[in-house]
């Protein structure tokens, strides 16, 4: 019995220290998305890059796989080349599907995929509208089904409908109640692991702001 305690004590221990450095690893990236605005696309690909690796190792954390594809998703919205956007997303693709799979039902892991839906349309909005449109859109209502209260999945549907032309029911009037829901989203939403997603509020500000310029 002893030797039992010895052992189940031991393992915790290494479980607990490889946990801590696991979440020192990706922690440091994480904090990254506070300041997405002001990172420049040189240290986005190389957060990019070091996050990828920890994704390579940690293959059971879906946080791991989650920041894989957030980090791989970003360039896509400030690189210049289009050629470049649908490689890109394969690979979010790949690490998205991971994260499903090992954390299935999960909120945050459908905003993402609505998100890249809306990288895809990018590279040709007039032919891939109607495919990706319905992709974001399932996406998003998956993520509202899953947590109804998540803040990023309001912020995400407010930005679709404030870049949409005021011509088919878009515009800043439009998108403003749901970026207020957003908002009160935003006020009460408390993470429930220091890894877990806590991003956009920035990105809501920046859409609200849009009205002022």
């Amino acid at each position: 019995m002893k030797k039992f305690l010895f052992f189940f004590l031991i393992t915790a221990v290494l479980v607990n220290a490889q946990d801590d450095k696991f979440e020192k690893a990706l922690g440091k990236y994480v904090k990254m998305l506070d300041s997405l605005y002001t990172i420049s696309f040189d240290d986005m690909i190389k957060a990019k890059n070091g996050v990828e690796r920890i994704a390579e190792k940690e293959t059971g954390k879906w946080q791991a796989q989650y920041y894989a594809a957030f980090f791989t998703l970003m360039p896509v919205f400030r690189d210049t080349v289009k050629s470049n956007i649908d490689p890109y997303l394969d690979m979010v693709d790949k690490y998205l599907d991971k994260a499903d799979e090992l954390s299935p039902k999960n909120s945050e892991v459908y905003v993402l995929k609505a998100f890249a839906a809306t990288g895809r349309l990018m590279v040709n909005p007039m032919a891939r509208w109607e495919k990706y449109g319905a992709i974001f859109s399932r996406n998003i209502e998956l993520a509202l089904e899953y947590n109804p209260d998540n803040p990023r999945a309001h912020a995400l549907r407010a930005l679709s409908v404030l870049n949409m032309p005021e011509a088919f029911g878009g515009g800043y009037e439009k998108a403003k109640p749901l970026m207020d829901t957003a908002s009160e989203m935003f006020a009460k939403f408390v993470p429930a692991h220091k890894l877990d997603p806590d991003w956009g509020r920035d990105m809501l500000e920046e859409m609200k702001n849009r009205n002022k310029k």
